[in-house]
């Protein structure tokens, strides 16, 4: 199992903890509308938000444990992964998603930098529930 499958393995497991529903967007009913698509992407920039954040105390979970420092570009692969598998874009955006789930989570960090600098304080997943309830952080 390389990095990254470790980093999507926990990152799966803490985010089934953090208790959010996204399910608005999974179906392409729901993209039928300016409104609806202006609405589902809100949703998807929060959604990518709280992946990063997953994805960034995942990290530092294995960084403990196996001593290993995990890289930007290993973090970011295994946050669209993450989302890729996740949400269902409709079939006329599924040739782009892995390019606009990239921006989405580029997008998020440099969000979550611009908010609370270069160290989030991801120490325990209460904190990481915290910061992804603040107000904005997928904005």
């Amino acid at each position: 199992m390389n990095i990254v499958e470790k980093i999507l393995a926990k990152v799966k497991a803490l985010y089934s903890d953090l208790v959010y529903v996204w399910g608005k967007c999974d179906e392409l009913s729901e993209w039928d509308s300016l409104a609806e698509i202006k609405a589902n992407w809100a949703l998807l920039q929060d959604v990518a938000a709280r992946a990063v954040l997953c994805v960034e105390y995942c990290a530092g979970e294995i960084k403990t444990e196996l001593k290993v420092l995990v890289s930007s570009a290993e973090k970011k692969k295994a946050a669209v992964a993450y989302l890729d598998a996740w949400i269902k874009l409709p079939v006329y955006m599924e040739w782009v998603d892995d390019m606009v789930l990239g921006w989405m989570v580029d997008s998020a960090v440099a969000a979550l930098n611009k908010k609370y600098g270069q160290e989030w304080g991801l120490t325990s997943k209460e904190a990481v529930a915290k910061v992804a309830k603040a107000e904005g952080v997928g904005k």
